[in-house]
């Protein structure tokens, strides 16, 4: 288990809306994780569920991610 910080997940989810993919904070939270993970054989599968974010809430995670608590 590991920990992220809410800034970590809004720039997750804005990640994955650069990437065609709209996402809500505890979708982004795997994400956010990744850079935690230590060297692994073979490939690493991030499952995303929910995209119940509402616009406002997109906005600020691509445009202000800073707003979120570290």
């Amino acid at each position: 288990m590991l920990e992220v910080s809410e800034r970590e997940m809004a720039t997750a989810v804005a990640a994955f809306d650069r990437a065609g993919i709209r996402a809500e904070g505890a979708a982004g939270a795997a994400l956010a994780a990744l850079p935690q993970v230590e060297e692994v054989d073979g490939p690493i599968v991030l499952v995303v569920t929910g995209r119940n974010i509402d616009d406002e809430l997109l906005a600020r995670c691509r445009d202000e991610p800073e707003s979120f608590s570290d």
